[in-house]
């Protein structure tokens, strides 16, 4: 689930490239992972980076020091939505606790 979610992530942020001209305004990709202390999000980072030069995007990339912080995660989503960025990638660290957030994002059209 987690790499579908990245990979949609990748994805979308490919799909704004390709969508809009090159003169069009930047877009704005909020990524929420479950940490920085794998080698897979600092590669996830990494990719996310690299795609944002190439596309013309700004992308934000956060996560709580562990993968106990769940209410910590929960702030950088909120403070993600408060922001109203083009898109969201977020892999959570409690699904059920993130419900609310994530169908505020999906009632903003994010």
């Amino acid at each position: 689930m987690l790499r579908r979610t990245l990979l949609g992530a990748v994805g979308a942020l490919a799909l704004l490239a390709t969508a809009v001209p090159a003169q069009a305004q930047e877009y704005d990709i909020a990524l929420i992972s479950k940490g920085f202390q794998h080698q897979f999000w600092q590669a996830v980072k990494a990719g996310a980076d690299k795609a944002a030069a190439e596309f013309n995007a700004k992308v934000t990339f956060e996560g709580p020091d562990t993968e106990a912080q769940v209410d910590r995660q929960m702030d950088m989503l909120s403070a993600a939505l408060a922001r109203k960025p083009s898109a969201i990638g977020f892999a959570a660290l409690d699904s059920q606790a993130a419900i609310p957030l994530l169908q505020q994002a999906k009632d903003a059209g994010i």
